[in-house]
């Protein structure tokens, strides 16, 4: 005798976590260099949501160049679910090392290793202010598109590139985060925001 069990529809959350299109994970990290470039460096051959999920428990562990190296046996842990672990940890131990070098002046940042297009690319834009370079990446391309008009520093964040503020007088970053902070006050506590949570 055949039971049929009916699963039990889940009501989804009228409350959506806010998606910023002037958003670029980098722009959490600034105006550490080393930090940007790392989260350039893991962004390869991997989506943002990946990379978004450990980064954060990443550079609390590693907090710069030396801690990373000195942490080098442990690394490949905490990129497992990146892929090529090995071999992100490789490359970023290297990176590590010719970016003390960068720091006492004996290079540069396109001389540093695991540095290609993209990073150099995006520390053009972040912190030479150059929105003349002609990057490829999609990313990059919609952060010069939206950003191309008028440019002041945002006085909330003090973000080192100029960028472009909104009505409220706030940088695309901080609209952002305030929008997320509200949306995960809302989604764990059970707050209203705007309409009732049904879950």
């Amino acid at each position: 005798m055949r039971i049929m069990i009916k699963k039990r529809r889940q009501k989804k959350s009228k409350v959506e976590i806010p998606e910023h299109k002037f958003d670029l994970l980098e722009c959490h990290f600034m105006p550490d260099l080393w930090k940007v470039l790392v989260t350039c460096i893991l962004l390869n051959r991997t989506t943002r949501r990946q990379v978004e999920r450990i980064i954060y428990g990443f550079f609390k562990d590693n907090p710069n160049a030396e801690m990373l190296i000195a942490n080098k046996e442990l690394i490949p842990f905490r990129l497992y679910s990146l892929g090529m672990a090995t071999r992100r940890t490789e490359t970023l131990v290297q990176f590590s090392k010719d970016y003390l070098e960068y720091e006492k002046g004996k290079k540069t940042i396109p001389e540093l290793y695991g540095i290609g297009q993209y990073a150099r690319d995006c520390w053009k834009l972040l912190f030479l202010d150059d929105f003349e370079c002609k990057p490829t990446d999609k990313a990059l391309l919609n952060y010069i598109k939206y950003y191309d008009e008028d440019f002041k520093i945002c006085p909330i964040c003090a973000m080192k590139n100029l960028v472009t503020l909104l009505d409220d007088g706030k940088c695309p970053r901080c609209l952002w985060h305030d929008g997320f902070k509200k949306w995960r006050k809302g989604y764990i506590h059970g707050s209203k925001l705007g309409e009732e949570n049904e879950y």
